[in-house]
């Protein structure tokens, strides 16, 4: 009987998320995930989201089993929130850190695929968006490849692109902007292949990820299948025609 501690009370056992009060075991459920998990960062997913999402479907809970959890890391919020879905399965035979991930991009990055990016970079740097302390001007490829590592540096669009090709995954990134009141689905550029794994982000006000999950009545899920994608995501996927 596999049991797997989130914190000292609070604990999944065959694969069913339990809490412990006054030395006696409940199950997490629909109507109470979003009170106990709360207690090891899961909170519900920003209400507009919760809003839109629950229009996609005929008969929205009336508590909502979609939530997010911040992954911490400034520079590494993206790459932190990929290795905590990507270690949520016990189908993986290597456990995932965000330097792992930085290592293996980095590897995967040919001189090629350097002088492309490094174009793209310079755009962005002629035209003020660009937000890195490095000039892709004077940047070798060595020099690129060791920040590619370092911790510092943001996964951007580029990154992103190369990152989904490397991992076969789908990763779905759900746009929150509070200042403009904006809420769509980030175009990656890549259609959802029903045969990868799927990871949904959360990207808040242009500086943060956090890693979106989906209570499916036993414990919160991270990394998705084909056939255990919700359906407001797949609904939502099929409206702005990425599916």
């Amino acid at each position: 009987m596999d049991i797997y501690y989130l914190s000292e009370d609070i604990f999944i056992e065959d694969n069913k998320t339990y809490y412990l009060k006054n030395n006696r075991k409940y199950k997490v459920t629909k109507l109470n995930w979003h009170k106990i998990l709360n207690k090891v960062g899961w909170e519900k997913l920003h209400i507009q989201w919760i809003k839109l999402l629950n229009k996609t479907s005929y008969n929205p809970p009336k508590n909502s089993l979609f939530g997010e959890i911040d992954c911490g890391g400034k520079g590494d919020c993206f790459f932190n929130c990929i290795s905590y879905a990507l270690n949520s399965t016990m189908d993986n035979d290597q456990y995932y850190t965000s330097n792992i991930l930085r290592d293996r991009l980095s590897k995967s990055i040919s001189y090629s695929n350097y002088n492309e990016m490094v174009n793209m970079y310079k755009i962005y740097y002629d035209n003020d968006d660009f937000d890195e302390e490095w000039d892709p001007y004077t940047i070798t490829y060595d020099q690129f490849i060791n920040i590619i590592k370092s911790s510092n540096t943001w996964g951007d669009y580029l990154l992103l692109d190369k990152f989904i090709n490397l991992f076969n995954i789908n990763i779905i990134i759900l746009y929150v902007n509070t200042i403009h009141k904006e809420y769509y689905v980030y175009n990656t550029l890549h259609r959802y292949n029903p045969a990868n794994k799927t990871i949904i982000l959360n990207y808040f006000n242009e500086i943060h990820f956090t890693l979106v999950g989906y209570f499916n009545s036993n414990k919160m899920v991270t990394l998705f299948k084909d056939n255990t994608l919700p359906k407001e995501i797949s609904n939502l996927l099929k409206r702005n025609k990425f599916l």
